[in-house]
């Protein structure tokens, strides 16, 4: 999805600038002439008269400027200008759990789904009510409060209705990305109370809240010294990559003397690191809080003994990333390392 709108932005980008350019060619030539209208002029001050024919260029050059990607704005507006609408408690539960199970909103985070819930407004409509019909461009989702409503489809002429669907269910979730027609028409069977987003709402918080989420995961991943040589391209293609993992109190994340091929950073919470010696009891060596990191080395050596046990003080978030994920993405660290010939030693000198 990120790189949905990230594309989208890229192009309405593309279009601004292409808008500038073709404003300043009309400041420097406000007639807008090309080559062939100069000779259809030429031709008119021969002849003495105009010649209408000879003024319109043949139709493949009757392009112009060049048309606007037909995609709505991918930020117009900022979260903190968005409207809240009160909810109690129970609708917001409701409203949560439908999001939870929505593919489209399963990989958001808790402060995300905050902030779509707080967005989505009231809808009330009557028995036999049309709430979208099959055809039409749509851009709004629908969550069913109250009620429920009939699924029709309209195929050679003929309507059939294809389902039916009651309190925290939803539709219309395509609207969301896409500028598509709606593939059914929805009719209330009995009255009904929605919870509605618009698409536009939907896309400012998921660009804005998931770019922010983006920079944060890059600002931890610069504080790791063996990550230092990334890029920020890289830096940006790896924190993409990060995948948010929670523990409760008292869960091991990594044990001592496991092999471990993912590395953590401490995003919420508190973790205890601890170690054992041959013949001794566990002893307290550290406390981690964001945005420290821990078992870094896995990215290098698939042989890699954790050295350490870490485990969770309360309920703790991390961000996780493995091995094969890393290499995937940019290739071996080890080479990485290698674009500074000091780091590379000392790393792979003290036998990690």
């Amino acid at each position: 999805i990120l790189q949905y709108l990230s594309t989208t932005h890229a192009l309405e980008t593309t279009e601004a600038v292409a808008t500038e350019e073709h404003q300043a060619a009309e400041e420097h030539n406000p007639v807008g002439e090309d080559l062939l209208d100069a000779e259809s002029q030429s031709s008119e001050e021969s002849d003495g008269e105009p010649n209408p024919e000879a003024m319109v260029p043949p139709p493949q050059y009757q392009r112009g400027r060049r048309n606007a990607i037909a995609v709505a704005p991918a930020s117009a507006v900022k979260i903190e200008d968005l409207p809240k609408y009160p909810k109690d408690d129970t609708a917001r539960h409701h409203i949560g759990q439908v999001l939870a199970k929505n593919l489209l909103f399963s990989h958001l985070d808790d402060h995300q789904k905050d902030i779509l819930i707080d967005a989505m407004f009231e809808r009330n409509a009557h028995t036999a009510e049309v709430v979208i019909r099959q055809g039409e461009q749509g851009d709004l989702f629908y969550i069913i409060g109250s009620g429920e409503v009939e699924y029709h489809i309209t195929k050679g002429g003929v309507t059939q209705c294809v389902g039916r669907s009651g309190p925290g269910q939803s539709f219309g979730e395509l609207a969301l990305m896409y500028g598509s027609p709606r593939a059914a028409t929805v009719v209330c069977a009995t009255d009904c109370m929605f919870w509605v987003m618009d698409r536009n709402t939907f896309r400012s918080i998921l660009l804005e809240t998931t770019l922010s989420k983006r920079q944060r995961y890059q600002d931890f991943l610069a504080q790791v010294p063996i990550l230092s040589q990334l890029t920020p391209y890289e830096l940006s293609t790896v924190s993409d990559a990060l995948q948010p993992s929670t523990f409760t109190d008292g869960q091991v994340i990594v044990q001592q003397g496991e092999l471990g091929d993912r590395f953590y950073i401490v995003e919420e919470g508190c973790v205890i690191v601890t170690r054992v010696d041959p013949g001794q009891t566990p002893m307290e060596v550290n406390r981690l809080r964001p945005p420290q990191f821990f078992g870094e080395i896995a990215l290098i050596s698939a042989n890699h003994c954790r050295r350490a046990t870490v485990t969770a003080s309360g309920n703790v978030r991390c961000l996780a990333l493995d091995r094969d994920s890393f290499t995937r993405l940019l290739g071996p660290l080890e080479d990485i390392l290698k674009r500074n010939t000091t780091q590379y030693n000392l790393y792979f000198s003290s036998q990690i």
